[in-house]
């Protein structure tokens, strides 16, 4: 006689999460939530997105000026990171907004 398992009833092993510190993508000044760290993350961000395009912009210029040209996939992974850049921009901000609403929620409770 054979016993069969149902799959559901086996014990599946439990894959970690990954949970990555990014800390290194804020502001060196520091990581409180007020706009003048918030604005110099963005603000560094920015530039590292800023910096990516005007390299993938050269690869469209004709001429003596042009520095070489760049593998398709080099270029790929820049706007990739570029795209990355910009959703890190709109996770900061979100951030910002959510402990800001939340303090200020918390002085609220705090008048009462």
């Amino acid at each position: 006689m054979t016993t069969q398992t149902n799959p559901a009833q086996t014990e599946q092993p439990i894959t970690p999460k990954l949970n990555p510190n990014f800390r290194h993508r804020l502001s060196i000044l520091g990581d409180e939530a007020d706009a003048y760290h918030v604005t110099d993350t963005v603000d560094n961000l920015a530039m590292q997105a800023d910096c990516l395009i005007r390299m993938i912009q050269d690869q469209f210029i004709e001429g003596e000026e042009r520095s070489g040209k760049l593998s398709d996939q080099i270029i790929y992974y820049s706007f990739e990171a570029v795209a990355d850049l910009v959703a890190d921009m709109k996770a900061i901000c979100r951030a910002h907004h959510e402990a800001t609403r939340t303090q200020a929620d918390g002085d609220k409770g705090d008048a009462k």
